[in-house]
């Protein structure tokens, strides 16, 4: 009698196994959703049940889901008690146990297989209550959605960034092609000018004059393009070579004078004492001083245009100033003046020429020497454009680019 109990109760766990194993086996066959990612990984379970299990993951193994919602708080405390020893006894006798993938965001875990029954574990009876239910694929549909169009957006952002760098590197790359040509024509007339090859008739003078005025313009709108171009494609360097910065500003404000003294503008210099030698690239500062006194003058119709310099407080850094009292600039129109291709709309009675380039190389030019461009304006009431820039530069050796850029514009 005691043999055919023993018989009908292991029956009865075997059906109980064979029952829960079917279930199982039923439930994994079914289209449930894969691991986020094909390769095997390493994962815990706590799932705020406390419990440590740590198990690789067998790559593309369907899922289940194990919801929290369906376990109670008394059933909840047993499952807490004996998941652990539970789980190791699974693996370690019946070759099961539980895998988790990840929690998912609405507190539900991802498990690929489960088994249940009475398990006896270093002399305890645990009893443990696992839940197998349908994934429900509403939540994980729109998270692939979204995935996708992710991957389409960054992917259709990669090809436009791979299309601005190649137009970038094509433009700084014709820099020899472009400049050669008018480098020619200027140097031609440069030579005619000079009555080298003989004397010149006032008309001719004056049409020579033109054609050497329309090339210096247009190789400085090349410059521009170039330059923007370079500094878009990585490849402009600042030098960083010891000179005189008092004798560069002197010719700077030199330069530009006759632009002034034709509008009836003061044009002056204020210059600390402590102003002389610096490190840098003194091409490059004397481009961002250029066009910045162009522009100055361009857009002041009246008053003065100065150019002061001093050291910061800490002495570590050169101050340089450039003041007018022309029309000035709105604060709605300063978060596009840096910007390349942007001209700002003004007052004056005709547009504004240039291309738009000055301010936004000007910009990118003090960034790459490690300095700074702040901007103080009124409208009519004048502008300052105030640069910062180290006193010592640090920068890399000294790559020529081929040519500075003077044309002004904002």
């Amino acid at each position: 009698m005691h043999a055919k109990r023993s018989r009908t109760a292991s029956n009865r766990n075997g059906l109980v196994h064979r029952t829960s194993f079917s279930r199982a086996g039923r439930l994994c066959s079914a289209p449930h959703a894969l691991p986020p990612s094909p390769v095997s990984r390493l994962a815990f379970a706590s799932c705020g049940l406390t419990v440590a299990l740590s198990i690789m993951v067998p790559e593309r193994t369907p899922a289940l889901e194990l919801r929290r919602s369906g376990v109670s708080p008394a059933r909840g405390r047993r499952v807490t008690a004996g998941f652990l020893l539970a789980s190791f006894a699974l693996i370690l006798t019946l070759g099961a146990g539980l895998w988790l993938l990840r929690r998912h965001p609405e507190h539900t875990l991802w498990i690929v297989l489960v088994q249940t029954g009475f398990l006896l574990c270093l002399g305890c009876m645990v009893l443990a209550f696992v839940w197998l239910q349908r994934e429900i694929v509403r939540g994980r549909e729109r998270e692939l959605r979204l995935s996708e169009l992710s991957a389409a957006w960054q992917q259709e952002f990669e090809r436009a960034e791979a299309a601005n760098r190649l137009k970038s590197s094509f433009l700084a790359h014709m820099s020899h092609e472009l400049r050669t040509p008018l480098n020619s024509i200027l140097g031609f007339t440069g030579v005619l000018l000079q009555e080298l090859p003989g004397p010149l008739n006032p008309e001719q003078r004056k049409q020579l004059g033109l054609v050497q005025a329309s090339a210096r313009h247009l190789l400085n709108l090349i410059n521009d393009l170039l330059d923007l171009s370079k500094i878009e494609a990585g490849e402009l360097k600042v030098g960083c070579l010891p000179y005189d910065l008092r004798e560069l500003l002197e010719r700077v404000v030199a330069s530009v004078r006759p632009q002034a003294e034709a509008k009836g503008l003061a044009l002056r210099a204020a210059l600390s004492p402590e102003i002389g030698a610096a490190t840098g690239d003194p091409r490059r500062v004397e481009q961002i001083l250029l066009n910045l006194l162009s522009n100055a003058i361009k857009f002041t119709q009246e008053g003065e245009v100065v150019l002061s310099a001093r050291l910061s407080d800490d002495g570590r850094a050169v101050v340089l100033q450039v003041r007018d009292t022309g029309i000035g600039i709105s604060a709605e129109d300063r978060p596009v003046l840096f910007q390349p291709f942007q001209q700002l709309e003004t007052r004056l009675a005709r547009p504004a020429e240039g291309t738009g380039l000055g301010l936004a190389i000007c910009k990118r030019l003090t960034e790459l020497m490690g300095g700074e461009i702040h901007l103080d304006s009124q409208p009519g009431r004048g502008s300052t454009f105030t640069v910062v820039l180290p006193l010592h530069g640090k920068a890399p050796a000294p790559v020529a680019s081929d040519g500075a850029s003077t044309s002004p514009g904002p």
